[in-house]
């Protein structure tokens, strides 16, 4: 049975790769006769948060994150202090 090609990659989507989530910013072509692509990527969870990194897609396994399959969960906390704090943190972040 042949290889499943590659996911075709676009920047601004989310990826799982290496056990952990990133942010594709840019996608280059690595050969012209297959779909091997190398996403230039930026940590977004926890432990990889602002790292850089770049995967080529024939060496790494590089699923995309639906975002239909996103959960929203409420917000239990007094005030909703939780959800205040996450939003103050991704404000701080954007330039």
């Amino acid at each position: 049975m042949p290889p499943s090609p590659a996911p075709l990659l676009a920047p601004g989507m989310r990826v799982l790769c290496r056990d952990a989530e990133w942010l594709v910013h840019r996608v280059d072509k690595l050969d012209h006769t297959g779909g091997s692509q190398i996403a230039h990527c930026t940590g977004a969870d926890e432990m990889v948060r602002g790292h850089q990194a770049a995967f080529v897609t024939d060496l790494d396994q590089v699923v995309q994150i639906d975002p239909k399959e996103t959960r929203l969960t409420r917000d239990t906390s007094h005030g909703f202090h939780k959800g205040k704090l996450f939003l103050g943190a991704q404000l701080r972040q954007m330039t």
